[in-house]
């Protein structure tokens, strides 16, 4: 695929892409790598490799440095963390997300509180940015 002096080229092995090649103002090229299952393993670009690793029921719980925790009973995520950066999810009995936090560098930056009426709409949002609260309903 090209328009003009730029083009992007793939490469598959069957239906699943094992690189993607850029040309042009952005000369790059991206590896994939996947297991027996298809899952996606590594991922190279600029030279460095991240790794993915999968819970037995195929959920992501590792990429690159980053851990993902899940909840054991549904398997929703959690916590997402790599030491500097954190951000963790509390969710409803319906899955919805309720709760949010976000740290960096033990900094909380954000955070926010949802609450839903039993149909499952927002009827209530307070969120705390950079130190400011806001409300809305």
């Amino acid at each position: 695929m090209s328009r003009g002096t730029n083009s992007v080229s793939y490469t598959y092995d069957g239906k699943l892409v094992t690189a993607k090649e850029l040309q042009g103002v952005l000369n790059s090229e991206l590896s994939f790598t996947y297991n027996n299952d298809f899952r996606l393993t590594e991922m190279s670009y600029a030279g460095a490799t991240e790794s993915y690793s999968y819970d037995r029921d195929g959920l992501l719980t590792f990429a690159g440095d980053f851990s993902v925790t899940r909840n054991s009973g549904n398997g929703l995520p959690e916590s997402v963390s790599n030491g500097s950066y954190s951000q963790s999810r509390s969710f409803n009995g319906y899955g919805e997300i309720s709760q949010r936090e976000t740290a960096v560098a033990g900094y909380d930056l954000y955070t926010s509180d949802i609450t839903r009426n039993e149909n499952g709409k927002i009827t209530e949002k307070t969120v705390t940015l950079g130190g400011e609260t806001h409300w809305t309903a």
